[in-house]
């Protein structure tokens, strides 16, 4: 009877292993990575953007060994997606980051409509809902990516929210939140 428990128990083991081994080798394997964002901005009928509440998103690849492909979807408050696209690093969209870097985008950035209020009848802030596809590539460890967003209000509108993100100087006021990496993240990270 034990050495057939001792067997049984061998079994699962190796099965678990190999899921887990198996799992890590999938190419498709990915990271959903969900949240909401806070944008006013108005655009005028040239395209130009002026924005005055603006909303960072910069996924981290934790892991130290494989690069991880990112893809963003943004959705309005009625579920319909309004954009998507890639995210950016070194000032120009990419489709891969690297092991131990970073890629981020702006609401201002993705979004190229005049934000309403809740009601739909003025110009104002609106809330979008964000889903990033995260995927490592070739390489590993696999590590779950941590995830950083930051909600700012700037002191005037701004023309270019791609440069304005990172002058804190030009901020009234800001929060920070992340996502993943802790226990005590207040966002959701799942497999898939």
């Amino acid at each position: 009877m034990r050495k057939r428990f001792s067997l049984t128990i061998a079994f699962v083991s190796m099965m678990v292993v190999a899921g887990v081994t198996s799992g890590a080798l999938l190419p498709n394997f990915q990271y959903i990575i969900s949240y909401d964002g806070y944008l006013q901005q108005r655009v005028d009928a040239t395209g130009a953007k002026l924005v005055f509440t603006d909303t960072l998103i910069v996924v981290n690849n934790a892991s130290p060994g494989a690069f991880m492909g990112l893809h963003i979807e943004v959705f309005d408050k009625h579920g319909e997606l309004i954009s998507e696209g890639p995210l950016w690093n070194g000032g120009k969209p990419v489709e891969e980051i690297a092991p131990n870097g970073y890629g981020w985008i702006t609401l201002g950035m993705a979004v190229d409509q005049t934000t309403q209020d809740p009601f739909g009848t003025a110009v104002g802030g609106e809330k979008f809902h964000i889903r990033i596809s995260a995927n490592h590539l070739q390489g590993g460890p696999r590590i779950v990516p941590t995830v950083e967003i930051k909600q700012v209000i700037y002191v005037q509108s701004v023309e270019s929210p791609e440069k304005a993100i990172w002058e804190p100087g030009l901020f009234r006021t800001w929060t920070e939140t992340a996502l993943g990496g802790n226990r005590y993240a207040t966002g959701v990270i799942f497999a898939q």
